[in-house]
Order: structure tokens, then sequence, then C-alpha cells
């Protein structure tokens, strides 16, 4: 999704070669597995951070950062 907007021109909706302006759509900020947030956001890299909700129940939590490209991503967990 941050991919495609990056590439779309902005005249057709998308960021025009920029994840400024993307935002995580409303029904996957917060889903049963985990809350996910943009922990930074800049023309040519997005950085999304998701943290299991088992925080909400007393146990022990899972962080995930998930650093986006225009052609690439990497998935680094954050415990």
């Amino acid at each position: 999704m941050a991919q495609k907007y990056y590439r779309l021109p902005i005249t057709m909706g998308g960021g025009g070669r920029s994840f400024v302006g993307w935002t995580i759509p409303a029904l996957l900020d917060t889903t049963d597995s985990g809350i996910y947030t943009i922990s930074s956001i800049s023309m040519n890299n997005l950085v999304i951070t998701g943290l299991d909700r088992m925080m909400q129940l007393g146990q022990d939590t899972i962080r995930v950062t998930v650093s986006i490209t225009e052609s690439d991503y990497m998935i680094t967990e954050n415990n």
C-alpha cells in the first residue's frame, strides 16, 4: 500500500515519489493482532511500528518495526 502510494503520481492520489502524506488506513491501524503506528516518514523512507496486543493483557509484548523504501522493506523485532 505505502509503496503503491509512493509510486503513484500526485495527480492520481499518490505521493509522487514520496511517502509524505501516506497514512495507515483506519481499518488496519488497530487489529486483533496489534496496534500499528507510523514512527517516521520522509520522502524516501517510511517506518511503521507494530505492537502486539498482549501488552493489554499484562503479558510479554512483541514490538516490530518495518522500514519501507521505494522497492524494499526490512522487518526488525525490537524486544
